[in-house]
C-alpha cells in the first residue's frame, strides 16, 4: 500500500514540476491551411504532442495528456508537446481554444485525406502497411471521434 501511494506522489509531482494545471485563458493564432510538422506518440497511456505550421508563419505546439491516472488526462496543453515540460498553459475542457486546436487538426485531415480515406484508415489496426502521414491521421480522427462521442465538440 505505501509503495502505491508513493508512485502516485511521484506522478502527481512530476506533473507540477512541468505545466501548469490552472486552467488559463490564451488566444490561439494560427491560420490554415496547416502543416502536420510533427505528431509524438508517447508510450505513456496516450498522450499525443503536435507542432503544425500555420499559413501565418507562426508555429503552433501543443499536446493531449493522455498520461495513465493523470489528474489532468484529456486535457490540451499548448507552447509543449507533452503536459510534463516547462511553460505548457492547460485549456478549459471544451472550451473555445480548445475547439479551434481541434478544427486546425480536422482541417488537416480534410486537407490531405478523402472521407473514404479517413474512414479506412480509423478503422485500420494494420499500422506496419500505413504510411507516416496514414499513421497521424490514424491518431488525429480517433481524437476528434472520441470527443465527437463525449459531446465536447
Amino acid at each position: 500500500m505505501k509503495l502505491v501511494w508513493t508512485l502516485s506522489l511521484a506522478v502527481i509531482c512530476i506533473c507540477g514540476m512541468g505545466c501548469s494545471t490552472e486552467e488559463k485563458s490564451i488566444t490561439i493564432q494560427c491560420d490554415e491551411p496547416v502543416v502536420l510538422k510533427e505528431l509524438f506518440v508517447y508510450r505513456d497511456g496516450g498522450t499525443l504532442g503536435f507542432i503544425l505550421d500555420c499559413a501565418d508563419g507562426n508555429e503552433l505546439r501543443f499536446c493531449i495528456d493522455g498520461k495513465i491516472n493523470s489528474p489532468t488526462a484529456g486535457y490540451f496543453f499548448v507552447d509543449v508537446t507533452h503536459a510534463t515540460q516547462e511553460g505548457g498553459v492547460m485549456l478549459s475542457k471544451g472550451g473555445v481554444e480548445e475547439g479551434k486546436l481541434l478544427s486546425l487538426l480536422d482541417s488537416w485531415l480534410e486537407a490531405n485525406f478523402t472521407d473514404e480515406q479517413t474512414s479506412r484508415i480509423a478503422q485500420s489496426i494494420d499500422f506496419n502497411n500505413m504510411t507516416k502521414k496514414e499513421f497521424r491521421a490514424w491518431h488525429i480522427k480517433r481524437l476528434i471521434d472520441g470527443r465527437k462521442k463525449l459531446g465536447e465538440i
